[in-house]
């Protein structure tokens, strides 16, 4: 008997969100609005990273991948899609839509004509959004058709973090949480009269009532934010560093504002619609990847790497001969990072002529920063093994060491930097280090011997950790 099955999926932005629109009026990069002016992810941009899941330009089985995306996602000949992706509209939560500004910068200085800004929808937002399974097929073999595994496949990698949306994404955007799924079926022509009075979006209570028949639950969280979930698990395929950092002094990524009862530029926050007192300090990806990158590329000179190393693991967007475009998709991701425990300290000050000592006229303002806390930072590479085999194990050796200096203090993070601002230290006992394909009772192991030999003092106060052997621990080789 032919079926007809739907999934309801709500989800939650962990990670701010740019999706952009066609025209954009406000910023370089405007967000796509609904009628109501609200929030909303058009089904194309999903149904791209949907299909990204089951098919990459380096998968390892290409002509499976290619066959699952036919199946799944239809192609010229085949005709639509077996599988229907809805858009995901605005739910509840933070629905804020604020500006994000980005510069490019080499040596710490803006390079000329490389500013811009782009439209984004903060952490906390909640969309809900549809997947309907027009053709089931009765098994992965079949030609053309979805199953219900395929579905939860999709699902289960927006809930562990494969699945991101939007662009930025390997600069800490558009990460999201699965918040409650469910799926409804029916069996034609017995459920025929069910069928028809179905509205899929409709009351969840009332449609998709766990009571009902053919209603399941994949995943559920409660008022505590306890959360269940009957998705299946797969292997991962990504090397995980989670840094867990305190801040040494203030941390300064300036946003800026004219309003005249504001300071003239503060740490950036996470926006919301509520005029709060304490609001949440954030540092972008993109900060993380811009200070790691140049300190990357210094090292990797020093270290004698490969050449080009730093454009294949950071990407990178250049010219050929003929000057057409050429890109690459950075390798590494740098998560956004909330800073917590910590204090607002607003100040004004005068900007003083290095030649008189005096003041320099017109040249007072107010500066708002966050002193103090902790926050958390996850780097994460894909494919690290065939990325290794490809460049050699040098590739870590000028990571490893850029963590090095960002623990003594060396490398600071955002602005300020010469007055001592955006300076950490590395806690190894809450960091995790996690390898692709090793249980997490191996990776609690690995992990306090990798950030015991990463963190090891000197005499002198300061880590000197064995690159080599380090290396070694990353790549999964025996360490004597």
């Amino acid at each position: 008997m032919p079926n007809k099955t739907y999934y309801r999926i709500e989800f939650e932005l962990l990670s701010a969100l740019s999706i952009g629109a066609t025209d954009s009026d406000v910023t370089d990069h405007d967000m796509v609005l609904d009628s109501r002016g609200l929030p909303l992810i058009p089904g194309t941009s999903l149904a791209g990273a949907y299909r990204n899941l089951f098919f990459d330009s380096e998968a390892t089985d290409e002509k499976a991948a290619e066959r699952d995306c036919r199946r799944i996602f239809g192609d010229l000949d085949v005709g639509n899609s077996p599988l229907r992706v809805y858009d995901a509209t605005y739910e509840s939560g933070n629905g804020t839509i604020s500006i994000r500004d980005s510069v490019s910068l080499e040596n710490k200085v803006a390079k000329p004509g490389l500013k811009f800004d782009r439209q984004i929808v903060e952490r906390g937002t909640r969309f809900v959004t549809y997947l309907e399974i027009l053709r089931e097929a009765q098994s992965e073999h079949d030609e053309i058709g979805c199953t219900r595994q395929d579905v939860e496949r999709i699902v289960a990698a927006m809930e562990d973090g494969t699945i991101t949306l939007g662009a930025k994404t390997t600069r800490g955007l558009g990460r999201v949480s699965v918040i409650d799924c469910r799926t409804r079926s029916f069996s034609l022509p017995d459920d025929k009269d069910a069928w028809l009075h179905f509205d899929m979006f409709g009351n969840p209570d009332e449609q998709w009532h766990e009571s009902l028949a053919g209603v399941n639950t994949l995943v559920a969280t409660d008022a505590q934010s306890h959360k269940t979930s009957s998705l299946p698990s797969r292997p991962n395929d990504k090397l995980v560093i989670t840094l867990a950092l305190t801040l040494r002094g203030g941390i300064s990524v300036r946003e800026y504002t004219t309003e005249v009862d504001e300071a003239d530029f503060s740490q950036l926050i996470v926006h919301t619609s509520d005029n709060v007192d304490d609001p949440t300090p954030i540092i972008p990806g993109t900060s993380w990847a811009g200070a790691i990158r140049t300190r990357y590329e210094q090292l990797a000179k020093s270290l004698q790497t490969p050449a080009n190393i730093t454009k294949e693991l950071f990407g990178y967007v250049g010219k050929d001969s003929e000057n057409k475009t050429l890109t690459q998709r950075s390798r590494i991701t740098f998560s956004e990072s909330i800073v917590e425990g910590g204090e607002w300290i607003s100040y004004t000050r005068n900007a003083i002529d290095r030649i008189t000592g005096g003041t320099i006229p017109r040249a007072l303002f107010t500066e708002r920063s966050y002193y103090g806390g902790t926050t958390e930072l996850v780097i994460t590479i894909d494919r690290p093994g065939e990325l290794c085999n490809r460049l050699g194990k040098g590739i870590y050796a000028p990571l490893l060491a850029t963590l090095a200096d960002l623990h003594n203090g060396f490398l600071a993070v955002g602005g300020l930097t010469a007055v001592g601002r955006g300076l950490f230290h590395i806690d190894g006992t809450r960091s995790s280090l996690m390898l692709p394909g090793v249980s997490n009772e191996e990776s609690q192991a690995l992990s306090k011997r990798f950030f015991d030999g990463l963190l090891a003092e000197e005499t002198d106060g300061l880590v000197q950790p064995d690159l080599q052997m380090l290396s070694t621990i990353i790549t999964g080789g025996e360490v004597a």
